[in-house]
């Protein structure tokens, strides 16, 4: 329980450092790279993406099968599992190391009309690097997961911690001195290999993992097959709905709307992040619940519990986000991207449901009842694709976003809400409802500053921008902590107060 608390906590220390090292770095890598290698260095990434759905789910099943095992304190088959998902992941990333290769060599016939020769080449280095980084780190996802099925968030989250701090600080000399994409990769692979180890050896020295390489159980292997299946769907689904705009606009559009469109996505990052702090450590005990039986009304509760903390967490972030997203973006990235401000609105909007239903998606996996959702998605995601072609021919990376809205608002909005209600028996009304009585307060709130900010001209410096949002942020706690909150939520701020107040006094 302790693991489980403090990794709850650390989990909210990463995003803030990394959301807070992104919003600090990238406009420091925007314009150190220039706004096409920028867009080169957003694509290469994108296209990468493509490959890394051919770890095919098995992350996932990792952490249930192991915690499936645990549960049932048999520890043989634990190792009989590890052995045989490290041998898996050798051969998958053999596969990703030809799949790149042949990337590699078609990346002319893919973005040459976009691109011209010199970013051509450079786009193929960059590929070649990041093809290399994720066939290497491929045999040891099995040890990250292992880690995370034992419930060991502490080191999980320290050692992301680590890598979120050194990155910045090892990257930000390299681009003053005039570095540029090539080396920051290069930087990459070398901090991802010393993670992939530290992992390795914690799982051998702390946790006691043993494979065994001898037993490769086809009946398990079946078994876990079906399991993943969906969930490498969903991967694919993921890439599809994130990365294909990027990839059509480097197709039929050039590097400079890759950019802008990319800076739009980065927002879209930012907000996807707070809201998932805390529900990958819940997926280990979703599964322990699943496995003894718990009653749907637990977990229902559970939905709903932690979808009103994700939604009093999101809505602050995207009230900001309205009102004053446009000049951060103005003065983060710079003029030439504050078209970002409409495209990042147009997918964050949609995008705030299913983030407040994430949890859905860990019950879903926890009782291996993926299927419904990720064909559904599927299907969606590839009518997302063919809109967006046809749009960005004409409107750019707009036309992207506002496909990928409009299909967030009917897979995840619509469809998903009805299967959670009928089949899985979670309790929706109540869910919305909850959400509902959030809502009203805030949307007064946000409405009076709205017509505050229409009447009153003002003259925006750096110290007027702050002094609104400062503002805005002081009465957007007074109203949630008087009209919005429940006890429950309550004592968790009083008790983090009290801790932080212990702490203080203590030293």
């Amino acid at each position: 329980m302790n693991e489980v608390k403090a990794g709850a906590s650390l989990s909210f220390l990463l995003v803030f450092l990394s959301n807070a090292i992104r919003l600090l770095y990238t406009p420091f890598l925007i314009r150190s790279l220039g706004q096409s290698e920028f867009g080169l260095y957003s694509l290469a990434f994108a296209t990468i993406g493509y490959l890394s759905i051919m770890d095919l789910g098995f992350g996932n099943a990792v952490i249930r099968f192991t915690s499936k095992y645990r549960t049932l304190k048999d520890k043989n088959k634990e190792n009989n599992l590890y052995g045989m998902f490290i041998v898996i992941y050798i051969v998958l990333g053999v596969l990703v190391a030809i799949s790149g290769t042949v990337l590699y060599h078609y990346s002319n016939t893919m973005f040459g009309d976009a691109m011209s020769a010199e970013e051509l080449g450079k786009m193929k280095i960059l590929i070649g690097l990041l093809t290399f980084n994720l066939a290497i780190s491929f045999p040891f996802t099995v040890f990250r997961s292992i880690i995370v099925a034992h419930e060991k968030f502490i080191f999980s989250k320290m050692i992301s911690v680590f890598q979120v701090i050194i990155n910045p600080l090892i990257m930000i000399p390299l681009l003053f001195y005039g570095y540029k994409s090539i080396a920051l990769i290069i930087v990459m692979i070398i901090l991802n290999l010393i993670v992939s180890i530290c992992n390795l050896l914690y799982c051998k020295i702390k946790i006691g993992v043993s494979p065994n390489f001898g037993f490769f159980d086809k009946t398990l292997l079946k078994e876990i097959s079906g399991y993943s299946f969906y969930i490498f769907l969903n991967g694919i689904v993921d890439q599809i709905y994130w990365s294909t705009g990027q990839f059509i606009l480097g197709s039929v559009g050039n590097t400079l709307m890759i950019a802008v469109y990319s800076v739009a996505l980065t927002f879209k990052g930012l907000y996807f992040s707070l809201s998932s702090s805390f529900v990958g450590v819940l997926l280990p005990r979703l599964t322990k619940m699943v496995i003894l039986k718990s009653s749907i009304k637990e977990i229902s509760n559970m939905f709903i519990k932690v979808g009103r903390l994700q939604y009093l967490i999101l809505s602050y972030i995207l009230s900001i986000f309205i009102l004053f997203g446009k000049k951060f973006i103005e003065l983060w990235a710079g003029e030439d991207y504050s078209e970002s401000y409409l495209m990042a609105l147009l997918i964050v909007v949609p995008l705030t449901v299913p983030l407040i239903q994430n949890l859905g998606i860990a019950i879903l996996q926890a009782q291996n009842r993926q299927k419904f959702r990720v064909l559904s998605y599927f299907v969606i995601a590839i009518v997302n694709v063919v809109f967006s072609t046809v749009l960005a021919r004409k409107y750019g990376g707009l036309g992207c976003a506002i496909v990928t809205g409009l299909s967030l608002l009917i897979g995840n909005g619509l469809i998903m809400n009805i299967y959670y209600y009928y089949k899985i028996k979670l309790d929706i009304p109540s869910f919305w409802k909850e959400i509902f009585k959030i809502s009203v307060p805030i949307i007064g709130l946000f409405l009076l500053f709205f017509i505050y900010r229409y009447f009153v001209s003002i003259n925006y410096t750096f110290v007027n921008y702050l002094s609104e949002v400062s503002l805005f942020s002081l009465l957007f706690i007074i109203v949630i902590w008087s009209f919005a909150m429940n006890s429950f939520e309550k004592n968790i701020i009083k008790n983090i107060i009290k801790k932080m107040s212990i702490k203080f006094s203590l030293k």
